[in-house]
């Protein structure tokens, strides 16, 4: 219930064209967006994350770019695992939820407070609108340092919602990294060759988006963020997610201390761990191969079975005090079929 409930905490970002998909046809969206960015405010934040989903979130223009987001709009393939039925039903069972059930675009939807310490903030809503697209509304704007954000507020702008297909997304993306080059790998940043590996004869390589000014580096070892190429496909111009399925292939990566090993745990199947006991769960087979970037800091590998649909990564010597779920976005390849798995 608490994953449910503190789902996708803050964040902001948005920006409407005329390229996006309108509300009633879901198909070949990635993400969402407002079909107009709210009047006063600027784009925020518009990033991917493999532990939350496909992000695009608003500020008043005041805040400047990526700081203090005020309106978000995120788009996943369920709700940490759980479809938003099942959210609902278990909300309405809690009686310290105050959940409101309502609908958006002629979907059930979820609606209740953003909170922070026991402190309302704002409002969010969240609904299906597709199969394996889940829709996150989030409404936290203020007014005289005051929150003013209600329940019509929220379905108001739930209602502007549009999705982005594959180009939209790649746009934005690109137009984000123009106005806050911290958002993405710094101007001028070239590839650092990290390791390569082999999957049934076929080579995969990473390497990492070394800055000009290696003080810009957002990761560890003064690289900024890292890049998989495999069976001629790439995770792009931007920072790879931690699970990304390539030629086919699915990868799972990510950075680890030099004292630690990582611990991947998948699944053939997509559900959340707060789901009863969870799926059953197994070590991945091999184990991801790890390298050094220097001597304090590693970069980790993992090739994943085919049909896995749950990731769940930790690290010795305790990985239960790191442990966290990841997941496929829309739209990436094997993730409509997960959920519907």
């Amino acid at each position: 219930m608490a994953a449910v409930v503190g789902l996708v905490v803050g964040a902001c970002s948005s920006g409407g064209t005329g390229r996006a998909a309108g509300p009633g046809d879901a198909s070949g969206w990635v993400a969402a967006e407002l079909s107009e960015v709210p009047e006063g405010f600027i784009v925020c934040e518009v990033r991917e994350n493999s532990g939350q989903g496909r992000v695009v979130s608003y500020v008043h223009a005041a805040e400047g770019v990526g700081d203090n987001c005020e309106v978000t709009v995120t788009a996943s393939t369920s709700l940490d695992g759980w479809s938003v039925d099942e959210a609902i039903a278990l909300m309405q069972q809690s009686s310290t939820s105050p959940v409101s059930v309502t609908e958006v675009d002629g979907h059930p939807a979820m609606l209740w407070p953003m909170t922070d310490e026991g402190r309302e903030y704002g409002r969010q809503v969240v609904w299906e609108q597709a199969p394996g697209l889940v829709i996150h509304v989030q409404d936290g704007r203020y007014e005289n340092s005051t929150p003013a954000a209600t329940e019509e507020s929220v379905l108001s702008l739930a209602s502007e919602v549009v999705g982005m297909d594959r180009a939209r997304w790649d746009d934005a993306v690109a137009a984000f990294t123009r106005s806050y080059p911290y958002g993405r790998p710094a101007e001028g940043s070239t590839e650092r060759p990290l390791a390569t590996g082999e999957v049934e004869g076929r080579t995969w390589a990473l390497s990492a988006l070394v800055p000009p000014d290696t003080s810009q580096a957002a990761g560890f070892g003064g690289v900024s963020c890292l890049r998989l190429r495999f069976a001629g496909e790439s995770t792009g111009p931007g920072c790879a997610p931690s699970w990304v399925v390539l030629g086919g292939t699915g990868f799972v990566l990510g950075w680890g201390a030099a004292t630690a090993t990582p611990i991947v745990r998948v699944a053939p199947t997509d559900t959340s761990l707060q789901q009863g006991d969870g799926p059953a769960l197994t070590d991945l087979q091999p184990p991801p191969q790890v390298f050094p970037v220097d001597q304090a800091v590693t970069v980790w590998v993992g090739v994943l079975p085919a049909g896995t649909c749950t990731v769940v990564v930790g690290g010795s010597p305790t990985p239960e005090l790191g442990e966290r779920q990841i997941w496929l976005l829309p739209g990436d390849p094997g993730a409509a079929a997960c959920t519907a798995a």
